[in-house]
């Protein structure tokens, strides 16, 4: 019974340490949520066509639909073309980037904005287009989220919550990350060894864990996430290569999660 009661109050005290925030591993005081929750509704896609089948005009009305102001929001557009979509990135706000003087503005919860893409780009997906002899609808435009930055300079990408690594103004530390870095501490100072019965001993491919987005320079004034990885056997994701566009030839690559099988 003595040896029951010991054991759980390690395990109680592991679990506080897991959970817990630390000051040493984010720019702030943040309570780590693990929530992936999207903080953005897309209420409405306009894509704006003329009679002549050319593009005129892509518009977003999204709403904040989190706790907390956004001060950064990039969402790509997904326009079926061919083989692979056209993908057009539309932003609210200025990036947080270090030493930046940019204005800021805030999308406060609940709030709504339309986000317009750049008319440059109407031009290429009228000619990328034009191959398939239609023009796709508004409702087959998929969005995606790449980067939702609060006020408090946590984030949201690549589908979970992100803090701000203190030594890098540029990354993000993914909260499994953060919560994983707790167990290992936890683990490593009561000497507690939890079961591995899950670990993947006879894995022929490098697998990998999704660990952080890092801030880069994609196209105009635009900043985008680039996830960030590291090899783990016991991992399920692997880096992709996405392409985003803002103009004709104004083009950048970064990083999502892809799955590993």
């Amino acid at each position: 019974m003595k040896f029951f009661s010991i054991s759980a109050f390690v395990a109680s005290v592991v679990l506080l340490l897991v959970l817990a925030p630390s000051r040493s591993t984010t720019a702030e005081n943040h309570a780590i949520s693990t929530s992936s929750s999207e903080p953005v509704k897309v209420l409405a896609v306009n894509l704006k066509t003329s009679k002549a089948n050319t593009i005129e005009g892509l518009e977003l009305q999204v709403q904040n639909t989190s706790p907390r102001p956004i001060q950064y929001l990039v969402i790509h557009a997904e326009i079926p073309a061919g083989k692979n979509p056209i993908r057009v990135p539309v932003k609210f706000g200025n990036a947080p980037v270090p030493n930046s003087t940019a204005k800021i503005e805030l999308l406060q919860p609940r709030a709504t904005a339309t986000l317009i893409a750049s008319r440059n780009l109407c031009d290429r997906l009228t000619k990328d287009l034009a191959a398939m002899k239609r023009i796709p609808t508004s409702e087959g435009i998929q969005t995606t989220i790449n980067a939702a930055i609060f006020a408090d300079r946590s984030a949201w990408t690549n589908g979970e919550m992100t803090y701000p690594d203190p030594e890098n103004g540029w990354r993000w530390i993914a909260a499994t990350e953060l919560a994983r870095k707790k167990r290992l501490e936890a683990e490593n100072f009561f000497d507690v060894k939890f079961s591995k019965a899950d670990y993947k001993t006879e894995n022929s491919q490098t697998c990998f864990r999704f660990t952080g987005s890092q801030l880069q320079a994609c196209c105009d004034d635009m900043f985008v996430f680039s996830a960030t990885f590291t090899g783990d056997p016991n991992g399920n994701v692997q880096p992709t290569a996405n392409e985003a566009c803002c103009s004709p030839g104004n083009c950048c690559e970064y990083d999502v999660s892809g799955p590993c099988s």
